[in-house]
């Protein structure tokens, strides 16, 4: 089924804002004329990890990865099928391991790929990347406000290898958050989480507004993304222990709904 021309599994995600100010823009919410849209992070490959087909000489970039599957950029090529089954040696920093991988779901310039047979050491390595790339990751801050006297403002946290975080926020109490890790996708609010999904476009090709993307959405990410997304958190300067707590907070009520 399709929604406004968007596959009902996918969502947009973009800022606008007047005056260089940004609030983000989810789901199918229109954006205003006079709206300005600030693009967020271009979906980029992935540090130290790639992809190859055993029986083919392609190669593939990663855009996303966890425990349990990996999005691959298409590069203008066709890919496996839906469903289809494809044995592919895969290279994490300095670990290569041979893993059969299905194909999921084919949208725009990602396919996403779900692990089959996946060891423990391979499971290691995935969780050792995250902590690794964690541990050099550094971040830029803007802070835009509606109007100088607003008690509204955005604060946008961008950096590498698909890394970033928005946090709106009024009279310092948040209202909103999105957190891009290694690509995968958690938007919440105080409340708890609302989506998780996987970034799959720099650019939504079905509206002419440029920077807003397409994500898709999951049912749940797996407990050590969820955990390298808090220490994510933890490690971001510049964003206030009160909202800290509020963003963690929201993160374990969902690795425990995840577990249950």
């Amino acid at each position: 089924m399709l929604r406004n021309n968007i596959p009902a599994q996918c969502f947009r995600s973009g800022i606008i804002g007047e005056n260089d100010v940004g609030t983000p823009l989810f789901g199918n919410k229109s954006l205003t004329k006079s709206g300005r849209l600030h693009e967020r992070f271009r979906l980029g490959p992935l540090h130290k990890i790639s992809v190859q087909w055993v029986k083919e000489d392609l190669d593939y970039k990663a855009s996303n990865i966890s425990i349990t599957g990996i999005g691959l950029f298409l590069g203008g090529r066709e890919g496996a099928p839906i469903g289809g089954k494809v044995s592919a040696e895969i290279r994490i920093d300095q670990s290569k391991f041979i893993v059969e991988l299905e194909v999921v779901h084919k949208i725009d310039e990602v396919m996403g790929c779900k692990f089959q047979n996946s060891t423990e050491e391979m499971k290691e390595s995935i969780k050792n990347y995250f902590s690794k790339e964690l541990a050099v990751l550094k971040l830029s801050k803007v802070e835009t406000r509606k109007l100088e006297e607003s008690t509204e403002k955005t604060l946008f946290f961008h950096g590498l290898n698909n890394c970033e975080l928005l946090v709106r926020e009024k009279d310092e109490n948040l209202q909103h958050f999105s957190l891009i890790l290694f690509g995968n996708y958690i938007e919440g609010s105080s409340e708890g989480i609302n989506v998780i999904g996987e970034k799959i476009s720099n650019f939504d090709t079905t509206t002419s507004i440029k920077g807003v993307s397409l994500f898709k959405t999951i049912q749940y990410l797996d407990f050590h993304l969820l955990e390298s997304a808090a220490k994510f958190i933890e490690g971001i300067e510049g964003l206030s222990p009160k909202k800290q707590r509020w963003i963690l907070a929201a993160l374990k009520k969902q690795s425990r709904l995840k577990n249950e």
